[in-house]
């Protein structure tokens, strides 16, 4: 026998019940035992379930009231469980049972325990759970549709919490009350869900003369062509089922029998925002709009959506037959994403985009927070590739039936992410349910749903209105086989309550040249780096300790040595000692010099101070980057160092303000000799020409030593071995080995924004922008440029990056 545990808040009654139920029932094969902790749930109403069946003879037990468990009753018992008179003293383990189940519905029997009898305590309770279930026969017989009801899940009481009402409360009320032949006792809790959706569909189903056997609760071609048009003076019950349903979904209506011009200005209204044909009636449409998520499939579309490429000819079909609107997949697969020129063939067809986002599937397990942040930057990446412009709703799909427990454990922290992570250039929306996308839209993660109101039997579309933020509505797959076409589709309504994708927008972008790399690789240097380090051990020893003392050295005193001695010849000076927090050590220098000329002479091309006569040589990663080794260990130095400024204006923050100065020149100059390559360009363009290219001061090498040196300086941070003298070069060789080709993405890490081209953009407008760069790194290296050239700088070095990851 199978033990089950469940975590609530305990309750006694329900623990006593669950201890009866054990005690008598779980030796018999047909029972599961289950936890005695006094918690409500499932799991005891199954074992109540399972032990009325074995009273009434059933072997083959289940966990539902199925048609043996009714057939049986109603055998057993044709005109219901009558209260015992107060002087029969028979016992009945089904008086125990009915017991039980008013004890987990939360009503009092007046007893301590499990009695067996069927008194006026137990009466009382059952009294009063038919009242709060709006019977008017409140006597204290439990029928078949009062047992069914004390073995379900089913509240008669406002669930506040859960957002009920006593006006919902008052329309289930109604319904029970009057047909619980076709609907049983369902919920009263106020609250407008899956049973209520389903009840209300049977009452339907009622007035429209169908049997209790066909009103089956589902909304089929033969409910549908009984509806009740109205206004009718002689169908009033549908007139009340019609307010009611309006309720449900959110429109303030009175609950009568009656029509009036206040109840056409309530459809009116309905059917403004639903984009029906605005009759003010109850015709098909409206009835269908408020009762089925999808509605009226007939009803005709001004949208769709689809796997398939807009070829030409799809495109004239789709005109023909009256779509305006379409949303294509920005990833996916050659075959379900968009085409290279696609877009632009929509567009130029007089259509809008909406592009789609979904690499989930069904599976729930996808939407975690670090999937959020993965797509985030996919879907924005993708969607420049295919020139969807700025400011653009991207639509993130949920293509699943989450429960609340899903949404709230796995939905909302991936839409968190994302939107967390998400480029500001663009914008989300949510692929959903209507429970999914109103939970979303509550939450603030998008701007506005697309509705999978196509899947009208999922739970989270059935009982809930239409989020109030809908854009898009999809209700109706029309394949192949259907229409003829040679590709599917599915109709979607375009609210236009938020704009589509309406023009194409390609960066006009061009990164400046990348220069050819010639130049021996820094590997072979390394060796040297590291018996410089050695010979730094013997140095420091030397002249900083003592006899004494001999291990003053430390790993990050020998960093600091050798990367003063690296940058020391070039970056020297006031500015450099500020910025590293050291002044150059000259004596270790000439150190070197003496005692091992010839790595002196090995490294020196590399390190020398540069002059119109002799330049200093560059090195390689050993594939395309270039690296100025004296530039790298004074930007590692400072970022390891103790120098005032930010660590970033001796890296990239230092090499774009003389980017700055230079765009600024290049500006001004314009239409001036010599600057012809600038003539008659706008301030961007000539800013995508100054930041990056190869002659000017923020170049491409300047980049790649700067990205290095964060990588480098972080990489040794990390190191704890404290005897370990060698960081530097193991640094170098961990780096140079492979890490050197992620180099562009250094500065998302750095600098902590998504990796996006909006979130750089705007995170290295705000980083160069604060109060101490206004004061020091503009006027130092910027020569105090205008906000429209730092704003431009910014743009094209984000542009430049994000080229090259």
């Amino acid at each position: 026998m199978k033990k089950i545990k469940e975590n609530n808040i305990m309750d006694e009654m329900v623990k006593r019940t669950q201890v009866y139920l054990n005690a008598m029932y779980g030796g018999n094969s047909g029972y599961e035992v289950i936890p005695e902790n006094g918690i409500t749930g499932w799991t005891t109403i199954y074992a109540l379930t399972r032990a009325l069946q074995i009273e009434l003879g059933i072997t083959a037990t289940a966990d539902s009231f199925g048609p043996t468990t009714i057939s049986k009753f109603n055998s057993k018992f044709p005109n219901g469980i009558k209260q015992q008179n107060s002087s029969d003293t028979t016992e009945n383990n089904i008086y125990a049972i009915i017991q039980g189940a008013l004890w987990c519905k939360g009503y009092s029997t007046g007893a301590t325990g499990i009695t067996k009898h069927f008194y006026s305590g137990t009466g009382g309770a059952v009294k009063k759970m038919k009242e709060d279930a709006g019977l008017t026969n409140t006597d204290s017989t439990v029928t078949l549709a009062v047992m069914k009801a004390l073995l379900s899940m089913n509240q008669y009481v406002t669930l506040t919490l859960r957002g009920g009402n006593e006006k919902i409360r008052q329309i289930q009320q109604h319904f029970n009350n009057k047909y619980i032949d076709y609907i049983g006792l369902a919920p009263c809790d106020g609250v407008y869900g899956r049973e209520m959706n389903q009840a209300m569909i049977k009452v339907l189903q009622a007035i429209e003369k169908f049997s209790v056997s066909e009103a089956t609760g589902y909304f089929g071609e033969g409910t549908k062509n009984r509806l009740p048009m109205l206004p009718s003076k002689t169908n009033e019950e549908a007139i009340y089922l019609f307010r009611a349903a309006l309720c449900c979904n959110g429109y303030d209506v009175l609950l009568s029998t009656t029509w009036d011009t206040a109840l056409e200005n309530k459809i009116d209204e309905f059917q403004k925002d639903m984009l029906l044909t605005r009759t003010k009636k109850a015709d098909t449409n409206t009835w269908m709009a408020l009762l089925v998520s999808r509605g009226n499939t007939d009803r005709s579309s001004n949208g769709c959506d689809t796997r398939f490429e807009m070829t030409q000819d799809r495109l004239n079909i789709l005109k023909a037959n009256g779509y305006e609107v379409i949303g294509r997949y920005l990833t996916g697969g050659s075959f379900k994403e968009l085409r290279e020129g696609e877009v632009e063939r929509i567009i130029s067809n007089g259509m809008k985009l909406f592009p789609i986002f979904q690499e989930s599937g069904a599976n729930l397990e996808y939407f975690t927070s670090a999937r959020g942040k993965i797509d985030a930057e996919k879907s924005t990446k993708a969607a420049r590739k295919y020139g969807i412009p700025k400011d653009s709703i991207i639509y993130f799909a949920v293509d699943t039936d989450p429960l609340d427990g899903d949404i709230t454990g796995k939905i909302l922290p991936y839409f968190k992410s994302l939107s967390e992570n998400f480029d500001p250039e663009y914008k989300i929306g949510v692929y959903g349910t209507r429970n999914v996308c109103t939970q979303v839209c509550n939450k603030g993660f998008a701007e506005t749903s697309f509705v999978s109101d196509m899947s009208y039997g999922f739970s989270g579309n059935m009982g809930f209105k239409i989020p109030q933020k809908w854009n898009l509505d999809q209700y109706y797959e029309i394949k192949v086989s259907e229409s003829g076409w040679d590709f599917d589709l599915d109709k979607t309504m375009y609210s236009g309550r938020f704009p589509l994708v309406s023009k194409v927008e390609h960066s006009s972008y061009e990164r400046p040249e990348i220069p050819t790399v010639k130049e021996p690789s820094i590997n072979t240097l390394i060796d040297d780096i590291k018996n410089l380090e050695s010979m730094y051990v013997t140095y420091y020893e030397k002249n900083v300790g003592s006899t004494t003392n001999p291990s003053i050295v430390t790993p990050n005193v020998v960093v600091n040595g050798i990367t003063n001695f690296l940058r020391g010849e070039e970056y020297e000076g006031w500015q450099w000692f500020f910025t590293t927090g050291h002044a150059v050590d000259e004596a270790f220098s000439n150190y070197v010099k003496k005692n091992n000329a010839e790595l002196y002479s090995r490294l020196k091309p590399y390190i020398r101070k540069e002059t119109s006569k002799e330049k200093r040589f560059l090195l390689s990663d050993g594939n395309i980057g270039l690296i100025d080794l004296s530039h790298m260990a004074a930007t590692i130095e400072a970022y390891l160092g103790t120098g005032l400024p930010p660590s970033f204006w001796a890296g990239w923050g230092g090499d774009l303000a003389t980017g700055m100065s230079d765009t600024t020149i290049n500006y001004e100059n314009k239409n001036k000799d010599g600057f012809e390559i600038y003539k008659d360009k706008d301030l961007q363009t000539i800013a995508n020409m100054t930041i990056g290219k190869n002659t000017l001061t923020c170049n491409y090498s300047d980049f790649c030593c700067d990205f290095d040196a964060y990588a480098i300086q972080k990489k040794i941070r990390s190191y704890t071995d404290e005897t370990d003298y060698h960081r530097f070069s193991k640094a170098l060789s961990w780096y140079y080995t492979a890490e050197y080709a992620k180099r562009f993405e250094q500065i998302f890490d750095e600098i902590g924004c998504s990796k996006t081209l909006g979130g750089l953009k705007a995170a290295v407008y705000d980083k160069m922008t604060g109060v101490d760069e206004k004061v020091g790194l503009l006027l130092l290296k910027a020569d105090n440029p205008s906000d429209e050239v730092i704003q431009a700088c910014c743009s094209s070095f984000a542009n430049y990056v994000y080229s090259m990851i």
